[in-house]
């Protein structure tokens, strides 16, 4: 065994080749000493190997010398024999293995430990015995109670038998009034997998704080149902419970807890509104958001209130970032308080009370005070107000959608303020930002209709507006509400105009052509246009001209079916035409509609029936020259077109008609002379052959 160690060993055959003294041990020093001695020396002079194949009995003889002369003797080893000693793999375990003393791995448990645990670095001596007085001499500890704990009591407790386990739990319940003073015992445990849930059907073990105290009122409302998350069986107890406040139960006045809690009232509110049935109003104001329940609503405004009330805990930008995006805040959409619904909303997409009228159709409404946060923290929440222009352009495109025939509709009695008095208050933030409004945010907002017109009747975009309107257009053109004349600056660039002019009034029948297509206008309808119509055609006529084209082409006028069509692409009836309306197939020709006046066509250059039909002989019928009809003689005839006092006549009679027919007024007597000269010239009497 010594060999092992490369100690030299003489064989008793050649004992006399050396002195005694070398073989011996000295007077007064053991066996135990000389060996130790010979190891350090053999160590020193760097032959030392450490044995890796002592037997059983070996290790037990050699630690047996060692011990036994160390009690007896009552000597102490120096430090070079101390650490030669201690690597030596001679010490046994409790397991049963043989091990070498390294650094302070090895341990000794008292035989009145309330554990004793079963591990390789655990020696196997009683603390009472003869060995144990060795052992400490070779600086192995002596653990005590929150020692044994710490190393072996805790650490992979998770996996330790029930009967190990409920000695362990037993042991800290009982002396926790020492333990919690002993940090090393506390972060341990704090890090220890040793709780059970609530869950009766959950076998797993947490550490405290992966948990939830329940004695937290807040948690326990918001996570109703979540058993996982509160300790449960005998960690439920008064006395359990107090200790696990003191390794890290969880509560609500932590910043990752408030936001779990949002969080769970987040998904609460989603799976709350999964099922929900919207009117078509409803799906275009809410942006198909349907209402939550009661009691979810409630919860978020437990959340919040809690963290408004605790704000100077929480606040921080990370939190406010956090919280900010987070839809648990109880906010109503619709008008407040007016039939409006309870949806969950984060503070970065609601709105205050106070600026409701300019987002109330798109944006929930913070209408609870309580939970409006300090206006230090609006800019970390993205809390705006006003609201941003993005925001405020959606909702004008909401409530102006089919002329505001819906948001009028719906609009309540009791909501404090008419629709004329919102859009004072949309106008007055619109004056407020217009600065800072680009080109593309203008033109987006002069396509939407929101501004009232017709006494509330209806919304319409600016450009059918005009400072001043002497005729009725509507229901497409009106005359601006005097209310709205402080903000005619903001509205002229919108569209608004001072009154109607020619150009205007050609505008305004394009757009209404785009806007109807090919839709029969209604009888009021119909009544605006013939309005504007008259109205061109009077501008006309006072003198007022069209702009360098030829406009003529670009009139739309309204078809015999009341649809709005190029006035190019219809004839009228005249008089002279009217003959051939039973004798030509009029579904090839387009006629502008019966109540156009032959004045407004003539002004607009609608040509007539009579210019566009063409009278041709049936050749299939032979004609037969006559010389009279009846008693009325051929040259009778003639002669009376030739007379110089008929040809006057004719001339008075068409010139009294000018004041009807503008186009008369040109023709001159000799116009007509030779008029009447060229008819009697030409004139025949002829029969038609069957």
């Amino acid at each position: 065994m010594l060999n092992q160690c490369n100690i030299p060993i003489f064989d008793e055959a050649f004992i006399d080749c050396t002195a005694l003294s070398n073989c011996f041990s000295t007077p007064g020093r053991s066996l135990g000493q000389v060996i130790a001695s010979k190891l350090v020396a053999v160590k020193q002079a760097g032959y030392f190997t450490e044995p890796t194949d002592f037997s059983t009995s070996n290790c037990d003889a050699l630690f047996s010398l060692f011990s036994d002369e160390f009690f007896s003797n009552g000597f102490h080893y120096a430090q070079e024999e101390i650490e030669v000693l201690r690597s030596l793999p001679i010490y046994k375990t409790v397991v049963g293995s043989y091990t070498k003393l390294q650094g302070q791995d090895q341990c000794m448990i008292p035989s009145n430990s309330f554990f004793k645990p079963y591990d390789e670095h655990c020696l196997s001596y009683a603390t009472d015995s003869n060995q144990s007085s060795f052992v400490r001499a070779l600086g192995v500890l002596e653990l005590h109670d929150q020692q044994i704990l710490v190393r072996f009591g805790l650490p992979g407790f998770e996996r330790k038998p029930q009967n190990v386990q409920e000695e362990i739990l037993v042991y800290i319940f009982k002396n926790w009034h020492d333990l919690q003073s002993d940090q090393s015992v506390v972060e341990a445990l704090k890090e220890t997998k040793f709780v059970r849930s609530s869950d009766e059907f959950s076998t797993d073990l947490l550490k405290p704080v992966e948990l939830f105290d329940p004695g937290d009122a807040l948690l326990l409302s918001i996570f109703f149902g979540e058993r996982k998350k509160f300790p449960g069986e005998r960690f439920s107890t008064e006395g359990w419970i107090r200790i696990l406040r003191k390794l890290g139960l969880r509560t609500a006045k932590e910043v990752d807890v408030i936001i779990e809690c949002a969080r769970r009232v987040e998904f609460l509110g989603v799976e709350c509104m999964k099922s929900s049935n919207l009117d078509d109003f409803e799906a275009d104001t809410t942006s198909s958001r349907p209402e939550v329940s009661p009691e979810v609503w409630a919860l978020g405004g437990s959340v919040v209130e809690f963290v408004i009330s605790h704000f100077a805990l929480f606040f921080s930008n990370n939190f406010c970032e956090l919280l900010g995006k987070i839809a648990c805040v109880p906010a109503e959409l619709g008008f407040p308080n007016v039939g409006c619904k309870r949806v969950l909303a984060s503070y970065s997409e609601a709105v205050l009370s106070k600026d409701w009228p300019l987002a109330w159709s798109c944006a929930p409404i913070l209408c609870r005070q309580h939970i409006v946060p300090p206006e230090y923290s609006w800019g970390a929440l993205h809390l705006r107000s006003p609201p941003a222009f993005s925001t405020v352009l959606k909702h004008l495109q909401v409530i102006g959608k089919n002329g505001g025939e819906d948001t009028l509709a719906h609009w309540p009695i009791a909501s404090g303020l008419n629709i004329e008095e919102c859009t004072c208050e949309i106008l007055k933030y619109l004056d407020k930002i217009w600065g800072s409004l680009s080109p593309s945010d203008v033109a987006e907002l002069r396509g939407v209709a929101f501004l009232p017109a017709a006494n509330g009747t209806r919304l319409v975009t600016a450009d059918a507006l005009f400072a001043r309107l002497m005729i009725n257009l509507s229901p497409f053109a009106f005359e601006l509400p005097a209310v709205y004349l402080p903000f005619a600056k903001i509205l002229k660039d919108l569209g608004l105009q001072d009154v109607l002019t020619l150009s205007a009034a050609k505008d305004l029948l394009l757009n209404l052509q785009k806007a109807c297509g090919y839709q029969h206008l209604n009888p009021n309808e119909l009544r605006a246009v013939m309005e504007i119509l008259n109205f061109i055609c009077d501008q006309i006529g006072e003198g007022s001209k069209f702009d360098g084209y030829d406009w003529k082409s670009e009139v739309i006028v309204p078809d015999d079916g009341c649809r709005l069509v190029h006035s190019t692409s219809c004839v009228y009836v005249d008089s002279d035409g009217s003959r051939f309306v039973k004798c030509i197939d009029t579904s090839r020709i387009r006629f502008v509609h019966a109540d156009l006046p032959e004045r407004v066509c003539i002004v607009l250059g609608i040509k007539k029936l009579s210019d566009v039909v063409i009278e041709e002989l049936d050749e299939n019928h032979s004609l037969q020259t006559l010389g009279s009809v009846g008693s009325v003689s051929l040259v009778t005839i003639k002669q009376k077109l030739l007379s110089k006092s008929l040809q006057s006549a004719v001339w008075t009679v068409v010139n009294s008609l000018g004041c009807h027919i503008p186009a008369l007024n040109s023709i001159s007597l000799e116009a007509t002379e030779s008029f009447l000269n060229s008819t009697s010239e030409k004139l025949q009497f002829v029969k038609v052959e069957e």
